[in-house]
């Protein structure tokens, strides 16, 4: 029971580390470490095949991103899908985070066809949540709006996020709806409600404000004229 247990926690770690954390941040947090830190956590790590392929993958990252090899790191990266069955998903999502920064209608393509790969089996949700928006923004690229905000309407109803809620907000169309979608999105941080406030002509960037806002903007305006009109009162009276 013990080892299933350490077997579990070493392999979310492994993922936390791949997904989340650069070469360069990683070797960040390495130079923060003593080397008796880092032998206890070799250790207890105890890296196998795995880590090793975890490792491959991550080299290919590297070059893909740091040294421009892209052509043959996205080669070797679908080669890793048909030939390697433990690394088949983690290569799939590298190649999907690829696809959609080319930011165009085939890049969005490619990038939904290896989601589907990354996604076969998931069943942690926060990849599942960060799929879903880079499905959803596929969609958008390739002119199905709809379909994309639907989608993360969807997946809203089982995780309340922050990502999820500020892409349906770039997806809508109402000035209305994104305004609630904000609201709701900062009720979760117990923040002042937003609105859209000032002329139309403007951007909606520049027309949000927060309500507070508006309320000491009108407390002020009604202490500055109460400080004008008390002194005129009090001559009257003389």
């Amino acid at each position: 029971m013990l080892r299933l247990v350490k077997k579990g926690v070493i392999s979310s770690v492994d993922w936390f580390l791949y997904q989340f954390l650069s070469v360069s941040q990683k070797e960040k947090l390495a130079n923060m470490l003593t080397e008796k830190q880092k032998e206890t956590l070799k250790r207890l790590m105890n890296p196998g095949k795995k880590r090793a392929q975890i490792r491959k993958i991550e080299r290919m990252k590297y070059r893909l991103y740091e040294l421009g090899f892209s052509e043959k790191a996205v080669d070797d990266l679908k080669l890793l899908i048909e030939e390697d069955h433990f690394l088949k998903k983690y290569a799939a999502w590298e190649l999907a985070v690829w696809y959609v920064n080319q930011y165009c209608k085939d890049g969005a393509e490619q990038c939904l066809y290896y989601l589907e790969i990354a996604l076969d089996g998931e069943k942690d949700n926060g990849a599942i949540r960060r799929a879903k928006i880079l499905q959803a923004e596929c969609y958008q690229r390739l002119g199905n709006t709809i379909q994309a905000y639907q989608l993360l309407e969807a997946e809203l109803k089982h995780s309340q996020h922050v990502d999820l809620y500020l892409g349906l907000v770039s997806l809508s169309g109402d000035v209305k709806e994104k305004e609630q979608l904000l609201n709701e999105m900062y009720a979760m941080y117990h923040l002042s409600p937003i609105t859209f406030a000032g002329e139309d002509h403007k951007t909606l960037y520049d027309r949000l404000t927060s309500l507070l806002a508006i309320l000491l903007t009108k407390k002020q305006k009604y202490q500055s004229l109460y400080q004008r009109i008390i002194p005129q009162i009090q001559l009257v009276r003389q």
